[in-house]
């Protein structure tokens, strides 16, 4: 989650970032102004000063820090993938419940290499409507040679694409962060929660069973496995 969609909140304020890997904390934080860095997690989830947590560490760790953050009884946003399976997801949501702090859940699509697609069509009695909601908001752009970046996961520019301005605007970073930071300061409901991040945990684990096993796989799905791939190659 970029730093730069917090200075485009009015009620937030960015005010400590962590890295386990020694110098990467306070590097980040002297580019972007930020008043405090950190190397160890517990001691930033001490500061009285921090509301609510983003958490953008590796999937593996998601489980285990959502439940040091909502022991801390700060509100957390957890990115894509949630977790690494339904077991972890439940724990999760248990623990914030328990501690009382909201568990919001940053999700986009991350299975579209070449940039994201989409679009929506409505089609009527008497006539039809189509969106292209991302792409139509950028620069189609043909290249011999390649132009450098074009778009997050487009990882070749050479030949046709799509050149994104105004990248996180138009992916609705700053907007997610902005309802997040709205939901901790005036106790509502967020629209994506910790369930629906199960949610989206169960599909994926459906979708590998159906996989694995080459027939239809009904919804609700429960397992036991400890990644999805393990339901595809057994």
């Amino acid at each position: 989650m970029p730093s730069n969609n917090f200075q485009k909140i009015r009620d937030a304020e960015l005010i400590a970032v962590i890295s386990p890997t020694p110098g990467h904390a306070s590097t980040f934080a002297e580019r972007f102004n930020i008043p405090n860095h950190f190397t160890e997690l517990d001691a930033m989830l001490a500061m009285d000063k921090i509301d609510m947590v983003v958490l953008g560490a590796p999937n593996h760790l998601h489980c285990e820090i959502t439940l040091k953050v909502a022991a801390a009884g700060k509100h957390i946003v957890v990115e894509k993938p949630f977790c690494l399976n339904m077991a972890e997801a439940d724990r999760m949501i248990e623990a914030c419940n328990k501690a009382e702090v909201k568990l919001m859940y940053a999700e986009e699509s991350w299975t579209k290499p070449g940039g994201m697609d989409d679009r929506a069509e409505i089609h009527g009695t008497e006539g039809v409507a189509y969106a292209d909601v991302l792409q139509g908001n950028s620069i189609q752009t043909y290249s011999n040679k390649g132009v450098g970046y074009a778009v997050e996961k487009a990882g070749n520019t050479m030949g046709w694409s799509y050149t994104m301005y105004e990248e996180n605007w138009n992916y609705g970073f700053p907007q997610e962060m902005e309802h997040f930071v709205d939901c901790v300061k005036n106790d509502r409901e967020p629209l994506v929660t910790g369930e629906d991040g199960k949610a989206v945990m169960e599909i994926i684990f459906a979708a590998y069973e159906s996989a694995g096993t080459g027939r239809k796989v009904q919804l609700p799905f429960k397992t036991d496995a400890a990644k999805p791939n393990d339901l595809w190659k057994r």
